[in-house]
């Protein structure tokens, strides 16, 4: 199945500054509890974590389980101190990694 990956992040911060980050991916995160109309199970598909690393150290980690949503969003906040790389990296439960990046630049 083909996921987008959406992050945003303001392209420069001031060293210290709090910067926020979005992150979501376009999944149905099916829980594995509905049935077709057939009567047959229509079997888990779910993310079952999220992290962000910045400048390649974690920063933020989620995890989901059956309850999670579609489409998961997630907003959180990271101290910059430098210009680097933020990479979000969605763990699918078959252990497919499946990342997006963007470049935040510290003046």
């Amino acid at each position: 199945m083909n996921h987008n990956l959406y992050i945003k992040l303001p392209e420069k911060a001031q060293q210290g500054d709090e910067v926020f980050v979005r992150a979501r991916m376009d999944h149905k995160m099916e829980s594995g509890w509905h049935s077709t109309k057939e009567g047959e199970v229509i079997p888990p598909d779910r993310i079952r974590e999220f992290t962000c690393d910045y400048n390649g150290k974690t920063v933020f980690k989620a995890s989901f389980d059956a309850g999670a949503s579609p489409n998961p969003y997630l907003g959180f906040y990271i101290r910059a101190s430098e210009t680097g790389n933020v990479d979000c990296h969605w763990i699918t439960q078959e252990g497919e990694r499946l990342t997006t990046s963007a470049v935040l630049t510290v003046t």
